[in-house]
């Protein structure tokens, strides 16, 4: 699995994520086959989810079911790269001018 994909969860999107009773193990449990978890940041700026996946599109989309308000909520976002890249491509929000920061 050759791209790294990052969900992260800021601000109102936190509660998403705190939500969910074991997020790391549904997540595990609902990408199986698509994605390899790689595990989290949690910390004050909110939660970093790394994935790794060859199908970025299926791994956001069987996310979105363990999290399913989170487009709706401000401060989610997810990117990916080619782990030979630094250069991570905003998947969500769609169209969005900013750049995706780890923090």
């Amino acid at each position: 699995m050759q791209i790294q994909f990052i969900l992260q969860f800021r601000g109102d999107a936190r509660a998403q994520y705190d939500q969910v009773a074991d997020p790391l193990e549904a997540l595990a449990s609902t990408l199986k086959g698509v994605a390899n978890l790689d595990g989290d940041d949690v910390g004050a700026h909110g939660v970093n989810v790394f994935l790794f996946t060859n199908d970025v599109h299926a791994t956001f989309k069987r996310a979105l079911n363990v999290f399913p308000g989170a487009r709706a909520a401000s401060g989610f976002s997810a990117a990916y790269r080619q782990v030979s890249n630094d250069t991570f491509q905003v998947l969500w929000p769609e169209n969005s001018p900013t750049k995706f920061q780890l923090r």
